[in-house]
């Protein structure tokens, strides 16, 4: 064999095998299909399992963590209250307040988790829970002779405390009615220290 034919050998380049071919058709083949799989898990995720869990959700905080509405829709005073799963307690609490009087006050509930509480909190600018009186949520109020800003929005240690809710309450029931009814004073007392109940 002479030196040329040698030197045109040795730069020819291996041709591919068939064995290797088909390894990269087979890698190629398992990669679409491991995406398809992600792909339909995702789609399945989105429009079978989270609505459906977010249903439950919603059935159970609509139907038994919420207290019901209360007090007559022709009452001066009108409490509407949105709150989440993890706050129910202040709804609770508002309404042991007001069910005595139904003829004074109206007090209205709704979950965060429904699309009627999403529409609520959206109508009066609140991204989350929020606790609204006669069409406000943000008031001035009067504690140990000094004037605060009170803002009934998320849960009740940020914008505002217990404390504030139960003298805002008291406010515009002075406001609206004029003077206190005999045991309102106890059942404000009562709400300014409720507290999340601990976990059994």
């Amino acid at each position: 064999m002479s030196s040329d034919d040698g030197r045109a050998h040795q730069g020819q380049q291996p041709r591919p095998t068939q064995s290797s071919g088909s390894r990269t058709a087979l890698v190629i083949a398992l990669t679409v299909l491991a995406a398809g799989a992600i792909t339909v898990a995702i789609y399945n995720a989105k429009t079978y399992y989270y609505p459906r869990s977010r249903r439950a959700s919603e059935a159970t905080m609509a139907d038994h963590d919420l207290p019901k509405d209360c007090g007559s829709p022709d009452a001066k005073l009108k409490i509407e209250v949105c709150v989440g799963a993890c706050i129910t307690f202040v709804a609770q609490a508002i309404a042991d307040t007001a069910e005595p009087w139904p003829d004074k006050v109206r007090a209205e509930f709704y979950s965060y988790q429904t699309e009627a509480g999403q529409k609520f909190v959206a109508e009066h600018g609140e991204g989350l829970a929020c606790i609204v009186l006669n069409g406000k949520n943000r008031f001035t109020i009067e504690q140990g002779g000094q004037k605060k800003e009170v803002h009934l929005a998320g849960p009740p240690f940020g914008e505002y405390t217990m404390e504030d809710l139960a003298a805002v309450i008291r406010q515009q029931w002075l406001e609206v009615h004029g003077q206190l009814p005999e045991g309102l004073e106890q059942k404000l007392a009562a709400l300014a220290q409720a507290r999340e109940p601990e976990p059994p």
